[in-house]
């Protein structure tokens, strides 16, 4: 027990002493990462005329540094109108929303695939061609507009000895800078564009008499829509769907209307990788359909609804190596484990050699000193 006592008393004055000899290397490896860390270099954002062919090129390179891409499709249907001519139709009408949010708590339609880098073992994984995926170059000349933008961090400014500027009432100068490499792309297929009013048509006023400028949203072509988010299901087989309510409703048709379709995006200029591609098709679908048995009393109705697929693609990379900083600080934290590991065995090795006296004056000591200490708290 006295010899355990030992131990734990000189390995902790050992570590004390390492670490006092060696915490300025590991705390100055610290501050260094940490100055590096602040000094990251911003690129610029490229030329709004480039930005399109930059990101084609950062794409093209992404799918052959990427190990992964997993492609994830996904449905959400908005509010639901059951019409009877021009008007709702009554019960059948305020039960819709029910309906479809029962049936869309299935998921329907979702579905995973592999573009690249299936997962190996036993699993079963759908997979997809990288030609059967959605994930191409854009064609400049088929969109109708696109957004980009920077990640930005307020920061206060510091004068040339590093102090906080402040205004006249004391108060901090801040500016704002772009704080990372990341650029933000939406590319849209739809587009606002000022109403020309026809000749003897009145502009729209508000309440102050004041002129309103009125906008007309219009959209891609469907041909470039489908090229784009893909192409829809074959009718037929999605009529037969419905065959599971044909003693209530019977659908005869339907007709799609797309609407502000987009796509976003994420790449890492510095890295030259692209992190995700989301591809949102939002549409109205129209369905002629007619009440049977109970609801034989509605007759034709008419089923309006929004439809969004979502198609997500998530882009995976092998994890890159350690930075040189890194590297010091866990060069310096080695050292100090290596240096704390040396002396212990040295210090057990040293324990072994005690004779039984040696050990015993030591606690004596030890003991006495406790006393000592004792004594005069008291």
């Amino acid at each position: 027990m006295k010899k355990s006592f030992k131990t734990v008393v000189s390995f902790m004055l050992i570590t004390l002493l390492v670490i006092s000899f060696s915490s300025c290397s590991i705390f100055e490896a610290m501050r260094e990462n940490a100055l590096n860390a602040g000094k990251i270099e911003i690129l610029d954002t490229p030329e709004k005329e480039k930005i399109i062919a930059e990101y084609n090129r950062i794409l093209e390179a992404s799918l052959d540094k990427a190990v992964a891409v997993k492609e994830n499709i996904s449905y959400s249907a908005g509010s639901t109108n059951v019409l009877k001519g021009e008007e709702e139709a009554g019960l059948l009408d305020t039960a819709a929303n029910q309906i479809k949010n029962f049936i869309m708590s299935a998921n329907p339609g979702s579905a995973e695939y592999w573009v690249k880098g299936a997962p190996e073992g036993d699993g079963e994984y759908n997979t997809k061609t990288l030609e059967e995926s959605l994930i191409s170059k854009f064609d400049e000349a088929s969109l109708l507009g696109f957004d980009f933008n920077r990640n930005i961090a307020t920061e206060n400014v510091t004068d040339d000895k590093g102090e906080n500027v402040t205004d006249e009432e004391g108060n901090a100068v801040t500016e704002d800078k772009i704080s990372d490499n990341i650029l933000h792309l939406t590319i849209n297929y739809f587009a606002d564009e000022l109403t020309v009013l026809g000749e003897g048509v009145e502009a729209v006023t508000n309440e102050n008499g004041e002129e309103v400028e009125q906008t007309t949203t219009i959209y891609a072509e469907p041909a470039t829509i489908e090229s784009v988010f893909g192409s829809n299901k074959d009718k037929e087989a999605v009529l037969k769907n419905f065959e599971c309510v044909k003693d209530y409703i019977t659908v005869s048709d339907y007709e799609i209307e797309y609407k502000n379709c987009y796509v976003t995006t994420d790449t890492n200029l510095e890295a030259e990788t692209v992190s995700f591609i989301n591809f949102q098709k939002n549409m109205t679908v129209t369905a002629k359909a007619e009440g049977v048995g109970e609801l034989a009393s509605y007759g034709e109705i008419t089923v309006v609804f929004d439809l969004t697929m979502t198609t997500y693609y998530e882009f995976t990379y092998a994890e890159e190596e350690t930075d040189a900083s890194s590297e010091d600080t866990t060069s310096a934290a080695e050292d100090t484990t290596a240096a704390e590991e040396t002396t212990v065995e040295e210090t057990s090795a040293e324990e072994t050699t005690l004779t039984e006296e040696e050990t015993e004056e030591t606690t004596a000591e030890i003991s006495e000193e406790t006393s000592a200490e004792e004594s005069t708290a008291a």
